[in-house]
Formats: structure tokens, sequence, C-alpha cells
């Protein structure tokens, strides 16, 4: 563009005059025109010799004020009410206008102030610019101008009155009368839009000419309603009536106020309808509201009480206490010391711990606060014994529950259903604290699944395990895992020696190789003598698995032992599948009809109590019988005979070994050894303890000690206590000389 040369101010400005008059007004401006102007602007600004821009900015600025002030007399002749609305069209007329002003200036906003900023340099950005303080008199951006003037000549002389008929109007909508609270937003906007280019503080001018009388008349106001609503309304109305209320606040709130105000307006709402009454009237019927589970009145007291710093705190306690109380009741009608159905056990712990999950989620807005305390309680009441010398029954019950699920005949339930089912039991098995007692139980039980091919799948084992391994880490399954492995290899060592035999020695025979680390079955010296039938595929197994594995030894576990026996004795032939002791105790009676105690006792060399129970089992299911009439309990002078009666409806079944069965005196040898291992983890972990931090105090020591076995038990601060003590006797500790609860590690 090329400079221009000799121009008369006189002849460009009237008609620019016009145009800014005109668009201060929202008036049609045409577009030929408005382009003209925009080229007139840039001719006064860049004359030869002289530039017209400061005069051009002085006679702006002039107009400014003459339009300002002319608006100024127009509005002080009006009484508050049609003042107020008159303010309203013209200042959103006004301030449009100040926008479209920007764009007819932009040539002088971004050529003629440069000179008169910090640096004129555009490769150097603003932020980085030296600053300097421009005098009053410095030109600044049109927009800017317009602003400070409007601010000057017109807001600073109504902004009282204003401020007292915006009030006014914010009384109408508390009363539920007609206002207009779209014109009270656009004069409240004003009071902050006049400063939009005070970059310092620009919510300065608001917050002292309408924020701080409106939140004063705003305490007033609330204080009032406050004391009505009291007078005249019992806890449950009253809550009704607040929540709609500060319902009518946020609303009000967010439609005229800055953001930055919302939050201060809000708190004052409900430091005088709430907190001056929570302690004494709402926390007064929190007991009452929980106990009866009153929903709706539940809702209402979160909703109040959510917003207001540590309010929520009595409510949780409340809600502890309740759902403690509902817990313990729940699960005492099972009776628990009863052997109670481990399904029901289950549906009533988990479905205690649902309900009040929904509650917390659908009446406490999903608050982490309460849920923090849902799973605390639960663990209260699942871990609880009646018993205190007692452990807790949720660890047995639980592995229980989950053998059920995992053995056959679960698959009626449909692969889906037991996967849901066993989700069900991993979300209870978080909340139990003996987590090493279940890990015990569930071992045991598993093993008895997989020796006895009772288990519904191994695919459901190893979803099982993969659920636990999430829960409690790689460590809590990993003999777990090398069980299945063991059962798997075992197929591969089975399917090697069949082929290395070729001949089928006998139909059906198996062997289960488990490494003895890994399952739970202690490695019993039983006296046995082995069947002459089975003898020589032993021998033979033996002799492969030696040439495979040399230096490995084989122990035979023949109490787990299984076969099937066809019975020929008898009007139709049976297949009965039974221990290997029941099997050698009938193999005795091949050829003969009856046998003396003794003699079984020298043909099998079967401990006492091993031969008892398991000729008790075959009198039991009437294999067998015993000669003496009226007597059916095995003793050590008894004879017994073959029941050539004998007749079932079915031709192949089970006889159930006596080994099989748990007994209580099991369960208690169980809950005893975990606690006897339970001693050497604490001590392990008071060693790490100690050996990291070389001196620590008695309560330290306890605290730290909980922290490294909470994940698998909490133990007893008592039991913690005989640990440290043993370790000082085996001087792995001392006492520090001088102080009795302080200990050293000694290296």
């Amino acid at each position: 563009m090329m400079r221009p040369g000799s121009v008369k101010f006189e002849a460009k400005w009237p008609p620019i005059k016009e145009t800014i008059s005109a668009t201060l007004q929202l008036k049609a401006v045409k577009r030929l025109d408005w382009n003209d102007h925009c080229s007139d602007i840039y001719t006064l600004c860049e004359a030869f010799p002289t530039s017209f821009a400061d005069k051009l900015y002085q006679e702006t600025k002039a107009f400014l004020e003459l339009f300002v002030r002319s608006l100024y007399q127009q509005l002080q002749a009006l009484e508050q009410g049609a003042m107020v609305q008159a303010y309203q069209k013209h200042w959103l007329a006004y301030h449009q206008g100040v926008r479209y002003l920007d764009n007819l200036f932009s040539y002088f906003n971004r050529v003629v102030l440069a000179k008169h900023r910090p640096s004129s340099d555009p490769a150097i950005p603003s932020s980085q610019t030296p600053q300097r303080k421009l005098s009053e008199d410095s030109p600044i951006e049109i927009s800017q101008l317009a602003l400070q003037t409007w601010k000057k000549l017109l807001l600073d002389k109504l902004v009282t009155s204003l401020v007292q008929a915006l009030l006014v109007e914010i009384r109408r909508d508390y009363t539920r009368l007609d206002c207009d609270l779209t014109m009270v937003q656009d004069v409240v906007y004003s009071f902050i839009e006049v400063e939009e280019n005070n970059k310092e503080q620009p919510l300065k001018f608001y917050q002292e000419v309408f924020e701080e009388p409106f939140l004063e008349e705003t305490r007033e106001h609330y204080r009032r309603e406050a004391s009505i609503i009291i007078a005249n309304s019992d806890c449950y109305e009253y809550m009704e009536q607040v929540v709609q209320k500060l319902r009518d606040a946020r609303r009000r709130g967010q439609r005229f106020l800055h953001k930055t105000s919302h939050t201060k307006y809000m708190r004052e709402c409900e430091a005088h309808l709430i907190e001056d009454y929570k302690d004494d009237y709402l926390y007064a019927h929190t007991g009452t509201m929980m106990k009866e589970e009153r929903l709706k009145d539940l809702t209402n007291l979160y909703f109040l009480l959510s917003g207001i710093p540590r309010a929520l705190e009595p409510i949780i306690a409340s809600f502890e206490a309740h759902v403690t109380a509902q817990g313990l009741a729940a699960l005492s009608r099972l009776q628990l010391d009863k052997n109670p159905d481990v399904v029901e056990y289950v549906a009533v712990a988990l479905g205690t711990f649902q309900k009040y999950h929904d509650m917390v989620r659908d009446i406490f807005g999903s608050n982490k606060e309460f849920f923090k305390s849902l799973e605390k309680v639960c663990r209260v009441f699942i871990n609880h014994s009646d018993q205190p010398k007692q452990p807790p029954k949720a660890p047995l019950l639980l592995a229980k529950y989950c053998d059920q699920l995992l053995k056959k005949g679960a698959d009626s339930l449909g692969e889906s259903k037991v996967d849901d089912k066993l989700q069900d039991a991993i979300a209870l098995f978080r909340f139990i604290d003996d987590k090493d007692m279940f890990q015990r139980f569930y071992t045991k039980m598993l093993a008895r699944r997989l020796v006895n091919s009772l288990s519904l799948s191994m695919e459901t084992e190893e979803s099982m395990l993969q659920k636990l391994k999430h829960a409690c880490g790689f460590e809590y399954t990993a003999k777990l895992q090398k069980m299945l492995v063991d059962i798997n290899l075992s197929a591969f060592i089975m399917q090697e020696f069949n082929e290395s035999v070729k001949s089928s020695i006998m139909s059906g025979f198996s062997v289960l190789v488990l490494q003895s680390g890994a399952w739970p079955f202690q490695q019993q010296s039983l006296t046995f003598r082995v069947p002459e039938e089975l003898v020589n595929i032993i021998s033979k197994f033996e002799a492969f698995y030696s040439q495979k594995h040399s230096g490995r030894k084989l122990i035979w576990l023949h109490q787990l032992a299984t076969g099937e026996m066809k019975l020929n004795y008898l009007k139709k032939p049976y297949f009965v599948s039974m221990s290997t002791f029941q099997m050698a105790i009938l193999i005795a009676f091949n050829g003969q009809v009856e046998q003396s105690y003794s003699t079984l006792a020298e043909h099998t060399l079967l401990e006492e109590k091993e031969l008892v129970a398991v000729l008790q089992s075959l009198v039991d299911c009437k294999l067998l019988e015993l000669t003496t009439d009226g007597v059916s309990e095995v003793s050590l002078t008894c004879v017994l005979r073959v029941n050539e009666a004998y007749s079932n409806k079915r031709t192949k079944f089970k006889i159930t070994a006596a080994a099989q069965k748990e007994t209580v005196q099991e369960t208690e040898q169980t809950q005893h050894s975990v606690q006897e291992d339970r001693k050497l983890v604490i001590q392990a972990a008071i060693v790490r303890v100690m050996k990291s931090r070389k001196v620590l105090k008695h309560n330290l020591l306890i605290e730290e000690t909980i922290n490294q076995t909470k994940s698998r038990f909490t133990p007893h601060v008592p039991m913690i206590k005989k640990c440290i003590e043993s370790l000082i006797e085996k001087q792995y500790l001392e006492r520090v000389e001088g102080s009795l609860d302080t200990y050293s590690y000694l290296a």
C-alpha cells in the first residue's frame, strides 16, 4: 500500500464519526462505507508530511465521552426499575458496538499504538518485552478506551442504584414472583466486562460493587428463611424444603454470578440453612434414618451435608454402625458354629455387601469415603467369630463354597454361571483377613479334587487360580499352580509308560506323580502289604520312572489310591470303585467266605486304627457282615464274612473311604498348623524390619510387622510379642541397654 499524501482531517472525520455513532447504537452501516472509512483511518494515520493519528485518537475519545454522557443523562432521569432495564439495553448495544469499533480501528490498534508500546519489534513476543509503565495520556486501544469511558462517565455514577435495583429483582426470584434474571445477568456481567482489559485485577470492581452486597443480602435472607422453616417443620420436612432452596440457589447462582462467586454464594446458603442447625437438628435424627433405612431422607441428608467440609463424618460413623449390626445379625441367623449351608452363607454375606454397596451408589453419590467405610465394616462382620479364642469361620466356609462350584456336578449351572459365582467368591475373599487360612483349606480341597478326578474341568481350576493370583499375587498361588502342572505332567508320564510296556498288564492303571513340596499330603509311614495282583505293575512303573529320572525317589501314598473291582460272586456282576485298602481286604476273601480280624491284619499289615476304619466302611456298605448277630461295630476279635445276599439297583457304584471324610479334628489340625506357620512368618517379618532399621522402638516394630503381614493375615499383638521374645532368645535381637522398649539387630 502506497503512503498517502496531503490529507484534510476536517473532510475525513465527519463521516468516520457518523459511522462510530451508528456502530455504538448497532445501526446499519453499508459495507462500502465501512470499507471506505477503514481506508480513511489508515489515510489519516499515514498522512504526509504530518500524521493525524493523535488527532484522530483525541477526537474519537471526545466523541465517546460525549456519547456516554448523553446516555447517562437519559438514564439518570428514569426511576430505578426503568433505569436498570434501559441500562441493560444500552450496554448490550454499546458493548457489541465496541467490538466492531476494534475492527474499524484495526490499523490504528496494530500499527500506530505499536510506537507507544515498550517494543515495536514484532519478532519479540510481548511476554518477553521489557515492561514500561505508560502515562495516563498515552493512547490505548479503542475498545479499551470505550470501556474506560463507559465506566468512568456512566457506570461509576449509577452503580449504587443499579445494584439496589438488581437486589430488588433477585428478592422477587426468592419469593417466586416474576423476575427478569436475564436482565440481572446482563447488568452483573457488565461490571465484569467493563474491566476485561484489566489484567491484574479483572474482578476487583465486580467484587466490590456487587459481590459483597449480594452476599450480605444472601446472609440476611437465608437466616430469616431458616428460622421460619425450623419453627414450622419437623426434621424431614425441613430437609425437603432446604434441598429445594439449595437447588434454586444453585440455579440462580449459575444464571448470573461469575464462577468465582458461585462457591462463595453456596457456602453462605449452606452456612445459614444447614450448618447452623446440623448438630442439634440433622445429626440428632441420623441414627433413626439409618436404622429405618429411610432412603429418601438419607438422600436429602447427603445432599445437604456433602458440600460442607467434614460434615459427613457423623453420617459415615452412623452408616458403619448400622451396616455392622445388620451384617452380624444376618450371619448370626445362619448359626455358623453348626456347619451352615455354604451357598446360603455366601449369599447372605455377599447380599449384605451388595445391598449397602447399592445404597452408597444410589443414596450417597458413590462417595469414596462411604465405600471405604463399607469395605471396613464388611471385614468386621465377615471376620467376626462368636468365640473370641476361635478363628473366624469365613475362610473355611468360602473354601467349601469354591469346592462345591469346582466339583463335577456344578456343570449343570453352565460355565458362565459358574464363573460368575466364582467371581462372587473372589469379591467375598477380598474381605477375609485370614487369607493364609483360606489358602490352606483351598489347597487341601483342590488336592482332593485333582487326585480323585472330581474337578469340573482343568480350565475352570486354572481360571480360579488366576482370580486368586490377581487378588493376592503370584506367591499366593505358586504351589497351587504346581499342583495343576503335576496333573498335566502325569498324563504325559503315563502315556510314555504305556508305550514302553506295550501290553495291557492291567486295564486303566494310572499313576499321579506329585511333587512332595507342593501337595498337602503327609508322607505317612503306613505299613501296607500291596496285593499280589498290583505288585507286578507297580514294580514295572518304578523301574520305568527310575530310568527316566535317576536320583528321584517315589513314595507311594496307598491311602489315596483307588481302583475298580468287579464282584462276580453275586447274582449279577457289580463294578465297585473303592480305595486300595478296601480292595486288599476284599481280595483276602477270594476262596474264603469268612475271615477273622487277626487274619486280615496279617494279610494287609495295616495298623489297628486304619484297619478298623476300612473294615467298618465295608460293613456299613453291606459288602461284608459280622458273623455275630446284633453287632454292628468292628472289634479286634470279630469275624467277618462276605454278604452273598447283597444287591444294589446300580451295577456300578462307589464306596466312600473313611479317610476321605472331612472331620472336625482335621479342621482343627489345619487351623493349628496355620497358627504355627504364622509364627515363622512373623519372625521373618521382624528380622527383615530390624535388618533394615537396625534400632527400633517397640511400637514401631509392632506396626511395621503388621504392615508386612496384613496381606496374608492380621497378626495379634500378643503373638508378635512372643515372636520378639523368641528372636531375643535366638540372639537375632537384643534390648538396648537402658531402654526397655527399644530393640537392636544383632548381625
